[in-house]
């Protein structure tokens, strides 16, 4: 706890809660937000990105029956149709699938969406999760346009619940993935 700005937080957060310094709450007061559905057709959404234009990418895990493939959703705000753009074929274990989406920083000029799944272990020699690359043209995204940008090895049978996630840093020139 050197750094003056964490310093400066903690201690403005101290204040505030001992009733000495006065501060907005809304963050927890849920009468401050507002309620939107996109659709009524997610089975099992997880994360989700929006696009310049407004259209809403979500990936739905399914019901997760063995075998089944996961999808990115997009819904078009201005119409409110929902469309796949891609059905992925994933791992079948409950744990694992398709665990990260994000749109490229640059998603208008290059199209390109970027997903973090588990592949199907029949199709693969030593079990992973993926850090891909695809391309959305034309509302799909072509299951060929798949670049690999990097594997991360897992044991299936560790009995612990397998994650990850994707976002941009700052100026959106660093992806970064948690697992």
């Amino acid at each position: 706890f050197e750094n003056e700005n964490i310093l400066d937080h903690i201690y403005g957060g101290i204040m505030w809660a001992a009733g000495f310094m006065e501060g907005d709450a809304t963050g927890t007061v849920w009468d401050a937000y507002e309620t939107t559905t996109l659709t009524a057709e997610a089975e099992s959404p997880t994360t989700v990105d929006v696009a310049p234009d407004g259209r809403v990418f979500y990936v739905d895990r399914g019901d997760y029956n063995a075998g089944n493939p996961e999808s990115v959703v997009v819904v078009d705000p201005e119409t409110g149709e929902t469309t796949t753009a891609l059905e992925l074929p994933v791992a079948d274990e409950r744990i694992n699938g398709l665990k990260g989406m994000v749109l490229d920083s640059e998603f208008p000029d290059t199209g390109w969406i970027y997903l973090y799944y588990a592949p199907p272990a029949d199709e693969i020699e030593e079990r992973h999760n993926r850090l891909s690359r695809f391309t959305l043209a034309d509302g799909t995204v072509d299951p060929d346009s798949e670049v690999e940008l990097l594997r991360v090895p897992f044991t299936p049978d560790n009995g612990g619940h397998v994650a990850g996630n994707l976002a941009w840093g700052p100026e959106g020139e660093h992806l970064y993935l948690s697992t």
